[in-house]
């Protein structure tokens, strides 16, 4: 058992630590969340929020620009398209990607809700 965590301890601190630098990203620096607590890594992910707090992007251009609060996205672009939803989930290349104002909603999988814009409490999982 101890040597499972220290396996998993080992390949976080490489995913953290590639090159000798953190590879998880801005905003405002490379390795921390930011006052509001939002946290991102990826080119473009979380790049124009700005009152939005809580939230969590890793991935190309994932949750790109949102207000919205305590939203999750984990994949290239995926919740892309967001502006006020609040308490999205999206895991997966382009899940959730045309949501804009919709809130409370869970998709996984590649485009899984890809068209949603406004709806709120949907769950989908697949592609």
């Amino acid at each position: 058992m101890n040597q499972v965590w220290r396996k998993a301890f080992g390949i976080t601190g490489l995913i953290l630590m590639l090159g000798g630098a953190p590879s998880w990203g801005a905003p405002p620096n490379n390795d921390d969340s930011d006052a509001a607590g939002n946290t991102a890594g990826g080119t473009g992910a979380l790049q124009n929020t700005t009152t939005g707090a809580f939230n969590t992007a890793d991935g190309f251009f994932a949750l790109f620009s949102t207000i919205g609060n305590f939203n999750t996205a984990i994949g290239a672009e995926a919740l892309v398209s967001n502006t006020t939803g609040g308490a999205n989930t999206a895991s997966g290349a382009f899940a959730l990607f045309s949501n804009t104002t919709g809130g409370a909603n869970t998709a996984s999988g590649a485009g899984a809700l890809f068209s949603n814009t406004t709806g709120a409490n949907n769950t989908a999982i697949g592609s």
